[in-house]
C-alpha cells in the first residue's frame, strides 16, 4: 500500500511540466519553432517517402502530433493570431500578408505572447521572421516584449544575400533585410537557416537557467526567395536528395532537410545545456505550401486541396506537434481541432499561469495530455479583400464568397512525389538522426513500434480526389459545404440538400463578420524605398508626424487593464486636459467675437450721432478699386460675410489644434506619474527580490520608451 502511494507520487512529479526546485516552482522553458510555407506532405511523419524529416518525426512520435492543426492561410495572419490569441480578422491583420512598403502593423494596443510571458518572469527571444509590422519602431519585436531579435522583419529574405525584392508602388526595389535588434546585421554570413540555428543555440547556451526561457525560432525556410532564384539550398543538401525526380522539388527538399537538421541541433543544445527535462518544444508550419503561382516554392499539400492563401484544407490544415520529455507515454496523436490562436492560452496553462480573458483561443493543454476531445468546435478563415469567408462548425466546413481557381485545386501529386529507385530507408533515417541520440541520452530510447503512427497519420483520400474531377468553387449564392472529418480532401460538396443547416452556419458567420476589422487595402509607399535608407528595409515611417490623438486613445485603452490606483492617475490628468480644452474654447470664442462685436457697436454709435457709416471687421487698406466701393451696401455685405467666415473658421482651427500641445503634455505627465508610482513599488513590502526588481525596471524602461517615441 505504502509503496504504491510512493510510486504514484513519483509519477506525478515526473509528469509535471512545472518543476519544483529548492522550494520554488520552476516554470518550463518553451522553444517554439515555425516553418515558413511548408506543405502538409513535406514531413515524413505524414507519410512522405520522398523528404525525410527524422528529427521532426521523432518529436511527433515521442510527443503529440496534432492531427487537425489549423492555421490562417498566410504568414501575417497566422503570426498575428499566434501572438495575440485572437483570430486575425479581429485585429485587422487577415488576408494578403504585409509587404515591406506598407505602413501598417499589428496594433500596438494588442498585448502579445512575449509580453504575457515576461510578466511571468521569462527571458524572451525571437530568432528569424517577424512579419507583423516593420515600418515604425513601435511595431518591432524588441518594442513588443522580446528581449532580443535576430532575423528578418518582413515576409522572406534571400538565403545567402539576405535581400528582399518587391514593388514599392513606383518601381521594383531591393533592400537588405537582416537585423540584430534595431541595427542592420551587415557582418553576418552563411546560409540563413544555419545562421538562425547558430543564433538559437547561442541563446540557449548563454541563458541563465534560473529564469525560464521563451525562444521563438521562426525560420525563413522553406519559403521561396527572390524571383531570380526562388529555391536555394546548400549543394550537399541538394545532392543528398538525388532520389527525387523533379529538379525543383529536389532543391526544395534540400531546404527542408536543413530545416529538419536545425530542429535536431536545437534540441541537442537543450540537452547540452541540461534544460531539456524542463522544456516544451512546439513545431508548426505557418500556413500551407505554395506549389505554384506567385512565391511558389514547390511545396506539396497533397492530398489536401488548395494552396497557401486558400481557405481549402491545403491552405490552412498544416503540420503541428508538441513535445516535452514526460508529456505522454501512450497517446502520441490528438484528433481534436487546434487553431493557431490556441497556442497562447494553451502554453500559458502549460507553464502554470491563467490564460488571458477576452481572446479567441482555447486552453487545450489538459485536453491534449489526457487525450480528451477538443473544446474548440468553431473556426474561421476570412479574406475580405480576396472576398471569401469560411466557417467550421463541428465536423462541417462552409466556404463562401469567391476563391480563385488557381488556389483551390489539387496540386503536388505524382508530378512532385515521384522517386527514382526505392528512396531512403525510413528506419535507418530515424536511427541516424540527432533526435534519436538525444532520446537515448535522456533515458528514453526510441521504440520503433511508435513509428507505426505514421500509417495512421497519413491521409489516404487520393483515390477519391482522382474519382471526383468536379470541384466546388463558391461564388454568389453557391456555397461549398464539406464534412472535413470524413472527407478531409473536400471531394464531396454537401450543400445541395442542406439549405437549412447552411442558413444556420451563415448566421454564425455573419455574427463573426460583424466582429471583424476590415483589412486595409495594400498601399505601397515609395518612402519605404531601400535606397532612401542605406539600401536596407529599415524603419521608414517614424518621422511621419505622429497622430497625437491616436496615441492618447491607445494609451487610454491600455489603461483599462491597469490597477485601479493607476487608472485614477490617468483619469486625473485626463480631466486636467479636459479643463484646458474648456478654457481654450472660452478664450477662443471670446477672441473671435471681438471683431464682429466691435464693428456692430461702432455702426450703432455712428447711427446714434447721425453720421452712419459701414465698419468692416478689420481695418485694412484695400486695392484701389475695392477701396472706393467698400462702403456700398453690396460690396460691404460680401466683404463682411467673407471676413466673418474667416474669423470663425480661424477660431475653429485654433480650437481644434492649438490645445493639443498642452493636452498632450499633460497626458505625458500622467504617464510619467505612472512611472513614478511604479518606481515606488520596486521594493514591495520591503523585500529585495532581485529578479522582480529587474523585471520592474524593464517594465519602466518600456514605458519610458513609449512616452518618448
Amino acid at each position: 500500500m505504502w509503496s504504491g502511494s510512493l510510486c504514484l507520487v513519483l509519477i506525478i512529479i515526473l509528469l509535471s511540466d512545472v518543476q519544483k526546485v529548492e522550494g520554488e516552482w520552476k516554470r518550463p522553458n518553451i522553444v517554439f519553432i515555425i516553418a515558413d510555407d511548408m506543405g502538409y506532405d513535406d514531413v515524413s511523419f505524414h507519410g512522405s517517402d520522398q523528404i525525410m524529416t527524422p528529427n521532426i518525426d521523432l518529436l511527433a512520435y515521442t510527443g503529440v502530433a496534432l492531427e487537425r492543426y489549423y492555421s490562417h492561410a498566410a504568414c501575417t495572419p497566422s503570426r498575428s493570431a499566434l501572438l495575440t490569441g485572437k483570430y486575425s480578422h479581429v485585429t485587422g491583420m487577415q488576408g494578403y500578408p504585409l509587404t515591406n512598403s506598407e505602413d501598417r502593423g499589428l496594433p500596438v494596443t494588442e498585448k502579445i505572447m512575449p509580453q504575457y510571458f515576461k510578466e511571468l518572469g521569462y527571458a524572451t527571444h525571437l530568432v528569424g521572421k517577424w512579419h507583423v509590422g516593420q515600418s515604425r519602431t513601435d511595431f518591432l519585436p524588441t518594442m513588443r516584449g522580446f528581449d532580443t531579435h535576430f532575423g528578418h522583419r518582413g515576409g522572406f529574405i534571400d538565403y545567402y544575400e539576405y535581400t528582399l525584392q518587391e514593388e514599392n508602388g513606383v518601381e521594383e526595389v531591393t533592400g537588405f533585410g537582416l537585423f540584430r535588434n534595431l541595427s542592420v546585421a551587415w557582418n553576418d554570413e552563411g546560409y540563413i537557416t544555419d545562421l538562425y540555428t547558430k543564433e538559437a543555440k547561442s541563446i540557449i547556451m548563454a541563458h541563465n537557467d534560473s529564469q525560464p526561457l521563451l525562444l521563438v525560432v521562426a525560420h525563413n525556410a522553406p519559403h521561396s526567395a527572390n524571383a531570380a532564384a526562388v529555391l536555394q539550398a546548400p549543394p550537399e543538401a541538394v545532392r543528398s536528395m538525388r532520389h527525387i525526380e523533379s529538379p525543383q522539388r529536389r532543391i526544395y527538399a534540400g531546404m527542408v532537410k536543413r530545416l529538419d537538421e536545425s530542429v535536431g541541433e536545437i534540441v541537442n543544445t537543450l540537452l547540452e545545456k541540461n534544460i531539456i527535462n524542463n522544456t516544451i518544444i512546439v513545431f508548426v508550419s505557418d500556413n500551407g505550401g505554395m506549389t505554384s503561382g506567385d512565391s511558389m516554392n514547390y511545396a506539396s499539400n497533397w492530398p489536401l486541396r488548395g494552396l497557401k492563401m486558400s481557405p481549402f484544407e491545403g491552405g490552412i490544415r498544416v503540420n503541428g506537434l508538441i513535445w516535452s520529455q514526460n508529456l505522454t507515454e501512450n497517446n502520441h496523436s490528438w484528433k481534436g481541432y487546434f487553431h493557431v490562436s490556441d497556442w497562447l492560452p494553451t502554453l500559458m496553462r502549460a507553464v502554470g499561469a491563467d490564460p488571458p480573458l477576452g481572446i479567441d483561443g482555447f486552453d487545450l493543454w489538459d485536453n491534449i495530455i489526457k487525450n480528451k476531445p477538443s473544446k474548440r468546435t468553431e473556426m474561421y478563415e476570412f479574406d475580405d479583400i480576396g472576398g471569401h469567408y469560411t466557417i467550421f462548425f463541428n465536423e462541417y466546413k462552409l466556404v463562401t464568397g469567391h476563391v480563385p481557381t488557381e488556389l483551390g485545386d489539387y496540386e503536388g501529386g505524382e508530378e512532385l512525389k515521384s522517386i527514382i529507385g526505392n528512396g531512403p530507408d525510413y528506419n535507418d533515417t530515424l536511427q541516424n538522426s540527432v533526435m534519436y541520440d538525444v532520446l537515448c541520452s535522456i533515458g528514453k530510447p526510441f521504440d520503433f513500434e511508435k513509428a507505426k503512427l505514421r500509417d495512421k497519420l497519413k491521409l489516404t483520400c487520393h483515390e477519391e480526389v482522382e474519382k471526383n474531377p468536379h470541384l466546388c468553387f463558391p461564388q454568389n449564392t453557391l456555397w461549398c459545404l464539406y464534412n472535413v472529418i470524413e472527407d478531409p480532401c473536400e471531394t464531396e460538396n454537401l450543400s445541395e440538400n442542406n439549405h437549412g443547416f447552411i442558413r444556420s452556419m451563415l448566421n454564425r458567420l455573419q455574427k463573426e463578420i460583424a466582429r471583424s476589422i476590415p483589412r486595409q487595402k495594400v498601399k505601397r509607399d515609395p518612402r519605404s524605398s531601400p535606397r532612401l535608407h542605406n539600401y536596407t528595409w529599415d524603419v521608414w515611417a517614424d518621422d511621419i508626424n505622429p497622430n497625437m490623438i491616436q496615441i492618447m486613445k491607445n494609451d487610454y485603452k491600455l489603461s483599462t487593464e491597469l490597477p485601479l490606483e493607476e487608472q485614477q492617475i490617468v483619469l486625473h490628468f485626463a480631466l486636467k486636459g479636459k479643463g484646458v480644452l474648456k478654457l481654450w474654447l472660452i478664450v477662443s470664442i471670446c477672441t473671435a467675437s471681438l471683431f464682429p462685436v466691435k464693428s456692430i457697436v461702432l455702426m450703432i454709435y455712428y447711427k446714434i450721432i447721425g453720421d452712419f457709416k459701414f465698419v468692416l471687421l478689420y481695418d485694412l487698406t484695400y486695392p484701389a478699386g475695392l477701396e472706393e466701393h467698400k462702403n456700398e451696401p453690396g460690396t460691404f455685405a460680401i466683404l463682411y460675410i467673407a471676413f466673418l467666415f474667416y474669423d470663425f473658421y480661424s477660431m475653429f482651427m485654433y480650437i481644434a489644434f492649438a490645445p493639443l500641445g498642452p493636452i498632450f503634455m499633460l497626458h505625458v505627465c500622467g504617464q510619467l506619474e505612472l512611472v513614478r508610482n511604479r518606481l515606488l513599488m520596486i521594493y514591495p513590502n520591503n523585500s529585495f527580490d532581485n529578479q522582480k526588481v529587474l523585471n520592474n525596471f524593464k517594465d519602466i524602461i518600456v514605458h519610458l520608451q513609449k512616452i518618448y517615441r
